[in-house]
């Protein structure tokens, strides 16, 4: 070994210990250090073998010395292979913990390349398609050195949202459910407030769905969660089209924001109908200030003991319109929005794998 190993002991164990395999991994027998492989793992002793953590593999044979350690996810069937790779896969994922493929993934590799923990976190970020909590405190939760990063360890994701709301010209209120793809949960939120509705003096309601960002996760500690990014003040702006004179169909987009934190904000479209005094003809305009509340105490978590995310149950019930307020009152069914909930369980899905990779980074230090 050369002189530069002593130096990696300084380097703390956890931001080491996967990503880079010197000293404490190697001393056993003096290995040389890591070549470049097809993954970038060990690989270039006597004995030609890859060292995946948990397993040896042999190049020539195109086989592993042993099964994998990992028992399987029963919602990924080619997870249950204990002799496969990345669930025969290896185009698109790798699998850095040598575990399974969920819990690392194809995670960007070529971001531990950057010369800042800000610009590393900013590359991963841009990857999994994910926010920073705050913009300017780019790099604070990365550990490590540069080739040698671990974190992001917190990040704001989107989230899905659909439910009915009504209105009486200056009070507004509702029910929805909301999907967090940052922290992987489920809740049902009601809110009631004040505003006006500027064009129509009478009653109207409503069913919507649409898309929430800026939801917050953290693996520090439970600091963030759905219960706490929803609940409270909300600001609400409505813009759409009304057709008919006493009795209307509307429909249009609502903008909604948080007033504790307006990057957690987001979309809907809306269709309903009303019955009043049209005062602007034609055109739907109303603004509201609504005060949201969570139906329990806690929301339900689709991460698992494991630290897994349940992603088979997350999809399912997104389809299924799970606790939607668009079946309770004989709203539309889950065939009228299946598109949308199609379009949103996929989306979910691309979540999971980056909370799943970020998680297991955190957890394994690779």
């Amino acid at each position: 070994m050369d002189n530069s190993i002593g130096v990696e002991h300084t380097v703390e164990r956890t931001a080491r210990q996967y990503c880079m395999i010197f000293v404490d991994e190697l001393v056993v027998g003096n290995l040389p250090r890591p070549s470049n492989s097809y993954t970038n793992d060990y690989s270039g002793d006597s004995t030609e073998l890859t060292y995946l953590r948990s397993r040896f593999y042999e190049g020539g044979t195109g086989r592993f010395l042993t099964r994998d350690t990992w028992s399987g996810n029963a919602n990924e069937p080619l997870s249950l292979n204990k002799w496969g790779y990345v669930e025969g896969n290896p185009i698109n994922l790798t699998d850095p913990s040598g575990k399974n493929p969920a819990e690392g993934g194809n995670y960007p590799r070529h971001c531990q390349s950057m010369p800042t923990k800000a610009q590393y976190e900013s590359c991963v970020l841009e990857f999994f398609g994910l926010k920073p909590i705050n913009p300017n405190q780019m790099g604070e939760t990365v550990k490590g050195v540069t080739g040698c990063y671990i974190g992001p360890e917190e990040y704001r994701a989107p989230g899905y949202t659909e439910g009915i709301g009504g209105s009486a010209t200056i009070w507004a209120g509702g029910v929805e459910v909301v999907y967090d793809f940052a922290t992987m949960q489920r809740q049902v939120f009601t809110y009631t407030g004040w505003g006006f509705n500027f064009s129509n003096v009478g009653i109207s309601g409503s069913q919507y769905a649409g898309v929430v960002d800026g939801l917050k996760n953290s693996f520090i500690s439970d600091r963030y969660d759905l219960n706490d990014d929803y609940r409270g003040l909300s600001h609400s702006v409505t813009l759409g089209l009304s057709i008919g004179e006493g009795g209307s169909i509307n429909g249009g987009v609502n903008i909604f924001w948080s007033d504790a934190d307006p990057l957690i904000r987001g979309i809907s479209t809306y269709f309903g109908g009303g019955a009043g005094i049209s005062i602007i003809p034609i055109v739907d305009i109303a603004v509201y200030n609504l005060d949201y509340h969570p139906r329990s105490n806690v929301p339900f978590n689709y991460v698992q003991s494991n630290g897994i995310v349940d992603a088979g149950s997350l999809m399912n019930d997104i389809l299924s319109g799970k606790d939607s307020p668009l079946l309770w009152f004989g709203g539309l069914s889950p065939q009228a929005t299946y598109s949308t909930r199609s379009y949103e369980a996929t989306k979910a899905f691309k979540y999971v794998y980056a909370h799943n990779a970020l998680r297991f980074q955190e957890i394994l230090g690779w």
